[in-house]
């Protein structure tokens, strides 16, 4: 579950669930429309309870982060709006004393998530050899001709930061909001790879060598047409 900083998002009685209907809108979703809404057995339990324990149980369901009024009719409409929440009432078999258990042992779920999870930087060494023999292959292709030396040395120079810099790797668990359980979401950053170089490279030359690379393009151009002229003839 989130507390606002993860990626869930929390229906409260002020807050529109998905058929647009509000807390204040709960009394008359059965009567109005009841296609919409149909009160299941464990929503009804809910009826059953004490103001006290309405209200423990809102004060409960508030430091886990939902936004919800500590009443009976704000507690049955995020119970009903809430997926996970209703999983949770339904394994509670309409025991109050389950009910605040459960909650209690998701709620350590939820402080876990909380918890800071370090990321993982990696960092690959790069073989200069590797790099200048990329940037030959990228100048024969746009333009016909090898790097010079210094053109493959500030090429390297330009890219040795973002090299450095590696790839991050960062782990979040995250609820899943249709199932309701934690899953382990990873997200991997890297300032640089190969194609990304390469693409950009070939880019570079182009505006940095214009004349080199029309020369390039007509000498392509009339080898085709030699190769269409005799190969016709």
């Amino acid at each position: 579950m989130s507390n606002g900083k993860g990626s869930s998002t929390r229906i409260g009685p002020n807050q529109y669930s998905d058929t647009g209907l509000t807390a204040n809108s709960f009394d008359q979703i059965s009567n109005i429309n009841n296609k919409q809404y149909i009160p299941s057995k464990p929503i009804l339990f809910l009826e059953s309870l004490t103001k006290p324990q309405m209200s423990k149980l809102g004060k409960l369901l508030k430091e886990m982060g939902y936004t919800v009024r500590a009443n009976k009719e704000g507690i049955k409409y995020l119970f009903a709006t809430a997926p996970e929440l209703q999983e949770i009432l339904k394994t509670s078999n309409n025991s109050y004393s389950k009910l605040i258990e459960n909650i209690q042992k998701d709620r350590l779920v939820f402080d876990d998530e909380e918890k800071e999870v370090l990321p993982t930087r990696t960092i690959t060494e790069q073989d200069p050899n590797v790099i200048k023999s990329i940037i030959d292959k990228i100048y024969l292709k746009e333009g016909m001709r090898r790097a010079t030396p210094e053109e493959k040395q500030k090429i390297f120079e330009e890219i040795k930061k973002d090299i450095a810099e590696g790839t991050l790797t960062t782990t979040k668990k995250v609820k899943n909001p249709k199932t309701g359980k934690m899953e382990n979401v990873t997200t991997v950053k890297s300032a640089f790879s190969q194609g990304k170089f390469e693409a950009g490279l070939e880019e570079k030359f182009r505006k940095e060598n214009p004349k080199d690379f029309d020369t390039a393009k007509r000498i392509e151009f009339s080898n085709f047409l030699n190769q269409r002229v005799y190969g016709e003839a």
